[in-house]
């Protein structure tokens, strides 16, 4: 998502306008969060999409900036947020799906019918958003709002109500116990474990024996109750509203020798010693000793 708005933004976001979020210690916006630096990192986004970062647009009257960023904000707190009713992650899913119909189907909210759509429109760059990343953000909202439905209605979903059949479930119990896929395995290492593959795999599949059977032996499970998701243990606050300040990383944060602190992701010089860096060959006609 934050990498389809750095690539080709819609007209209404500017995206100097995140450059100058970063300028601001409140944001905690780091230089690597707006360009996109690390492609992998889960991190980044959250900076780009953080609270912080909203407080900030709203104050600075920057709408078109700070309604983008609510609506990613709560649809990814509506998953991925500790202590949020059902109703408070239905109204965050429902935020992020007004704010993508509100381009795609202006009169969604006085005739919320999907077959007026005109199936001609072209649907890249939907609030600049990619294809891919518009048909995922609309297949995991109308999902979630489906189980939730489903279990309003018929109550908790077995846990193996998504499990696959008892076939695979027995290549995994053999996979297991003789090696990950692409392992060569024998017949006498497969005959010496036979029995234990069979044990486990008539504990997976009986539905009277709790829950942990049910997964892979490498997986760890308590008894009892767990805590419920949807309730903020007390005294701790919500994983993102608690992002670190990068002092390093941060152009609002005043910070004495700011080159010399550790950058994320270098080795240490213990690594290095057993790692070195792979140098340049020498120039055509020198040897290695020349230079």
């Amino acid at each position: 998502m934050a990498n389809s708005i750095r690539s080709r933004a819609p007209e209404d976001i500017h995206l100097e306008r995140f450059v100058e979020a970063s300028q601001s210690p409140e944001t905690r916006l780091t230089h690597s969060a707006v360009i996109g630096a690390r492609k992998q990192s889960v991190e980044d986004p959250e900076r780009f999409f953080s609270p912080f970062v909203l407080e900030w647009m709203q104050n600075k009257g920057y709408e078109a900036e700070a309604k983008l960023v609510d609506a990613c904000y709560s649809w990814h707190r509506s998953s991925d947020e500790r202590g949020l009713s059902q109703q408070q992650r239905r109204d965050g899913n429902n935020k992020m799906l007004r704010y993508l119909l509100d381009e795609l189907l202006p009169w969604h909210r006085d005739h919320y019918d999907l077959s007026t759509l005109d199936i001609n429109r072209p649907v890249d760059h939907v609030r600049g958003f990619t294809r891919e990343t518009l048909v995922a953000l609309f297949a995991n909202i109308e999902s979630q709002e489906m189980r939730r439905d489903h279990a309003e209605e018929l109550g908790p979903e077995h846990p193996r109500a998504s499990s696959t059949d008892d076939v695979e479930c027995f290549i995994s119990c053999v996979r297991d116990q003789l090696g990950a896929a692409g392992q060569e395995i024998d017949l006498k290492a497969l005959g010496h474990c036979w029995r234990t593959i069979c044990n486990e795999f008539t504990k997976r599949i009986d539905d009277d024996l709790p829950f942990y059977y049910w997964s892979s032996r490498h997986s760890r499970f308590r008894e009892g109750e767990e805590a419920s998701f949807d309730i903020l243990p007390e005294g701790s606050v919500p994983r993102l509203q608690r992002l670190p300040v990068s002092r390093r990383e941060s152009a609002g944060q005043f910070v004495a020798a700011r080159s010399q602190l550790p950058a994320r992701g270098s080795l240490t010089i213990r690594t290095q010693f057993h790692k070195a860096v792979s140098e340049l060959p020498p120039p055509p006609g020198h040897s290695s000793r020349d230079v």
